[in-house]
């Protein structure tokens, strides 16, 4: 609220800064929702196609700069106008905004919190990987497979339950090996512990071979 003009404020050398509370976040992005003769245009915010605003947003601060005499109704308004989104895939479970106003004046400056209650949604693990340019000949040593492959749950705080390798057509499954976590595992039907402890379970089917790892506590996207 700003007493000027009679009650009705003059908000003109104001200015209005959202942040997350603590530091800025670069995940945050602020945006606006174009109503009540209020558009935004480029970086400017106009009232009846007349700029009242400079609208910055950037490294996860939002600035709203008031540049010519706005009301406290339009400044309100101005305020509930602003959108939020968070192009993180992980961004936790609550989030807390700092809205700050400051007027033309050193002295003139508040600031209350909002805090913002995140619905989270479970992403799909993701893998990450190059196939090897390489050429294996019989009787020789193993060859590696993949190059520069990693591995996420996306959320911080979950493991790796499990992963599965095919191979297509197991032809000599005796002879024929893959080598996972330093065990060699023979392309038959049949299971297993690995080198850390794993347990591992082939099957065959129809000529395919599936190689199922299976941590017993679960493990993080370097490990796997």
């Amino acid at each position: 609220y700003d007493a000027l003009e009679n009650g009705a404020g003059d908000y003109s050398g104001a200015t209005i800064t959202i942040v997350r509370d603590g530091a800025a976040n670069t995940n945050d992005l602020f945006g606006f929702d174009n109503a009540n003769g209020l558009t935004l245009v480029g970086t400017e915010i106009r009232l009846n196609d007349v700029k009242s605003a400079d609208f910055t947003s950037a490294g996860g601060v939002l600035t709203i700069a008031f540049t010519g005499q706005v009301s406290t109704a339009t400044a309100n308004a101005v305020l509930r106008q602003v959108t939020y989104t968070n192009d993180s895939k992980d961004p936790g479970a609550a989030i807390r905004l700092k809205v700050q106003v400051r007027d033309q004046f050193a002295s003139g400056v508040d600031s209350v919190l909002l805090a913002l209650t995140v619905a989270q949604v479970n992403d799909a693990p993701v893998v990450v990987s190059t196939p090897a340019d390489t050429k294996y000949s019989p009787g020789s040593a193993a060859v590696g497979l993949f190059d520069g492959t990693t591995t996420s749950t996306v959320e911080s705080g979950q493991t790796i339950a499990g992963l599965t390798f095919t191979v297509s057509p197991a032809a000599d499954g005796p002879n024929e090996t893959l080598t996972v976590d330093g065990t060699a595992i023979a392309l038959v039907a049949g299971n297993g512990t690995t080198a850390s402890g794993h347990a591992y379970t082939v099957t065959i089917a129809d000529g395919v071979a599936t190689v199922t790892i299976t941590p017993a506590a679960g493990m993080t996207g370097e490990p796997a």
